[in-house]
């Protein structure tokens, strides 16, 4: 008998957490200030605001990659949540991709990857190896890398100082290409689709986006639970901002 499927938010952050050894002493602090706990309750609000307002809207607020956020803002509706999915290889390689969330279906794949609010860096290769995993992985689906920052770029990258997000991966492209055999494109190729693939926003812009259609969603949908839950959102940001 195959082991059910370990899909909710919460199952998802337990697991993540297992893998770090003895439990860290800041999960005594609810988590406060550690980027997986607040991707988990930010997006797991997401998944839950009614999309065409809420989701849709986070996508057509981020900044580059305007079609395929166009392509993920129309799928909104039926876009699967996954919360720390399993980390995606790169062959022949041991070298692993691992995204903080996918939102996912036949026509869109985005991969997430978040960053603490607050001081943050990406390791040297990240963001080329996230790049090239959403390509490998998107079979024939509308591929986009979102990055959602604790500010807007430039990012820190470890070793490196602060670039553009773009200069980040295509900078990475050569020294990946001489390990990961075959690539999903040739380099030309993966070096031209970075400016359609790739977008940015921060936990600010979601916040300030999900605050202002909460305002009216009370009229909209005659419902408590939504201004509920875009309630918990923004405490959320602010509850994690605030260390």
């Amino acid at each position: 008998m195959s082991e059910p499927e370990n899909w909710s938010p919460l199952g998802r952050l337990l697991e993540e957490i297992s893998w770090e050894g003895s439990i860290p002493a800041g999960y005594r602090r609810g988590g406060r200030g550690m980027e997986n706990v607040l991707t988990t309750q930010v997006m797991q609000a997401l998944d839950y605001l009614p999309r065409a307002d809420f989701l849709r809207s986070v996508f057509r607020d981020a900044v580059g990659a305007d079609g395929a956020r166009a392509a993920a803002a129309r799928a909104c509706t039926s876009l699967r949540l996954t919360l720390l999915p399993p980390e995606l290889q790169l062959p022949p390689t041991r070298l692993a991709v691992q995204p903080d969330a996918t939102w996912t279906d036949d026509s869109v794949y985005v991969l997430v990857e978040a960053k603490r609010i607050g001081s943050s860096r990406f390791q040297p290769q990240q963001l080329v190896r996230e790049y090239v995993g959403v390509v490998q992985e998107c079979a024939g689906r509308v591929p986009l890398l979102l990055l959602v920052l604790g500010a807007e770029p430039p990012i820190l990258v470890q070793g490196e100082g602060r670039t553009s997000v773009r200069d980040a991966i295509a900078q990475g492209l050569p020294a990946l290409a001489e390990t990961v055999r075959p690539l999903p494109e040739s380099v030309d190729e993966l070096l031209a689709g970075i400016d359609a693939r790739v977008a940015w926003t921060t936990w600010a812009r979601i916040r300030e986006r999900v605050a202002a259609n909460a305002s009216s969603a009370e009229t909209r949908y005659g419902t408590e639970t939504v201004i509920r839950l875009a309630g918990d959102l923004v405490r959320a940001v602010d509850w994690h901002g605030s260390t």
